[in-house]
């Protein structure tokens, strides 16, 4: 239940301070989320906490972090929001449809991302076709992004991420951005996550131009090219997530 603020009897709308965190109020409570303020984006954790208009925090989760208490994470947490893993390949993650059910029911912004394994188009289509129906089948609303997560692997029956020349990772994101984007009416972003290293040196000049969130646990992200997220380390500590998680910046 949210404390009113009313003065002569009238709600007044605006920022206030309690018990050292910051709020604002508007007619019908604490506003949560994304709130364009005279025209300036502030953030708002889920419980309503102001966490600024830039260099936000978003965690990024999976089956690795088991059950998560999403209502501890909600209510306690001082992160905007979330990157759930759809799954890699054409495999949903094991976690997915509890984690969505539960994000969808506290109101915590989301995005998704989908681990590649592809080395051809036909992979990459397969990728995209699953994301597709995953969309469909849990009616995503992902406000924070569609990530195809392109970094280094290897597979029990030899193939690996070496074999995929940066002409081919050029089709391969390609191909994948376009049919999500397409089914999505481009309504959400379609973007390639990967390693700094990695979109640097692996990547051709038209995937790299996907990236938009980027790796390097450091203190500082030396990449060069331009990007709105950067997950800057492996080994963070949030309520309601047991053991290390993923946090990155939003900017």
């Amino acid at each position: 239940s949210n404390t009113l603020h009313l003065e002569n009897n009238n709600l007044k709308n605006g920022f206030y301070d309690e018990n050292g965190n910051t709020y604002y109020y508007e007619n019908d409570g604490k506003v949560t989320g994304l709130k364009n303020i005279d025209g300036v984006n502030h953030y708002f954790s889920p419980s309503g906490k102001y966490l600024g208009t830039t260099k936000v925090k978003v965690v990024d989760v999976s089956y690795y972090q088991g059950d998560i208490n999403w209502d501890t994470f909600a209510s306690e947490s001082d992160c905007y929001g979330v990157i759930l893993r759809l799954g890699y390949y054409d495999t949903l993650d094991k976690k997915f449809e509890r984690n969505i059910n539960e994000v969808k029911r506290l109101g915590i912004p989301y995005g998704i991302y989908l681990f590649s394994y592809s080395t051809t188009l036909t992979g990459a289509k397969k990728e995209a076709v699953f994301t597709n129906n995953m969309i469909d089948k849990y009616d995503l609303n992902p406000t924070l992004g569609i990530y195809y997560d392109i970094e280094s692997w290897s597979s029990s029956n030899g193939s690996s991420s070496n074999e995929i020349s940066k002409d081919m990772y050029d089709k391969i994101v390609k191909t994948y951005a376009d049919e999500v984007s397409s089914h999505v009416n481009s309504n959400y972003k379609v973007k390639v996550y990967s390693g700094r290293w990695y979109a640097m040196n692996r990547l051709g000049s038209l995937s790299k131009s996907y990236v938009d969130w980027v790796a390097e646990y450091n203190s500082t992200l030396k990449y060069d090219g331009p990007y709105s997220m950067w997950q800057y380390t492996s080994k963070g500590s949030v309520p309601g997530i047991t053991g290390n998680v993923d946090i990155s910046y939003l900017y």
